[in-house]
């Protein structure tokens, strides 16, 4: 039920449907988290980031948001991961990923954690 809620019509229905698989840490629910952190609604895509923080296996959907090419995503992402500790690890993963860095994508999420 709470997988199926995150394709709701309604934004806070789907807000809140990341945010209780991010509690339960349902593994199962991965790829519904990574198609929800693309979502339009500001307050989905950054309920879903922070959820995948949390959930065995997430950290790898949030590395892969910071290096594709929907913005809002990133920013989801960079955020989902100042707010775990990672950020030190989300910059060494993009150098290696690309060979450069969004420094200025980083640092205001580094920011926005404060």
């Amino acid at each position: 039920v709470l997988r199926s809620a995150t394709r709701d019509a309604d934004w806070r229905i789907r807000a809140k449907a990341v945010t209780a698989l991010g509690l339960l840490a349902d593994t199962e629910s991965l790829e519904d988290l990574a198609a929800a952190s693309h979502d339009p609604e500001w307050w989905v895509r950054r309920n879903a980031a922070a959820a995948l923080g949390v959930i065995p296996g997430g950290l790898d959907r949030l590395y892969e948001a910071l290096t594709g090419r929907d913005h809002p995503a990133s920013e989801a992402a960079i955020e989902a991961l100042v707010d775990i500790g990672e950020l030190a690890a989300a910059r060494a993963r993009i150098e290696e990923g690309n060979g450069r860095t969004r420094d200025h994508d980083l640092m205001s999420g580094a920011e926005a954690g404060r």
